[in-house]
């Protein structure tokens, strides 16, 4: 897995300063950053239900802190540069 993240973390350097251009973009029909939450939220909560788990947290709950996580994630990468603890994070 952290070589998964590591190879993106990668790719999001090369391209920081279109990525982070992007993600600034903020219009009604064009939010990268939103649409990427989404995308996100999505994934993670279409997971967490197929793991069957019980849990006293909503599943909407967890997939926001995921999303949220992630963005924050990128937005760090993205500004300071790669982290190899955070990573392994």
């Amino acid at each position: 897995m952290a070589n998964a993240i590591e190879l993106v973390t990668d790719n999001m350097i090369k391209n920081k300063l279109e990525i982070s251009t992007l993600l600034a973009v903020h219009e009604v029909t064009a939010d990268l950053r939103k649409e990427f939450e989404q995308i996100l939220f999505r994934t993670c909560l279409d997971y967490l239900k197929q793991q069957n788990s019980s849990t006293s947290i909503a599943l909407e709950y967890l997939a926001e802190l995921y999303a949220a996580n992630s963005m924050m994630s990128i937005q760090w990468v993205l500004k300071n540069g790669k982290d190899a603890n955070i990573i392994l994070l």
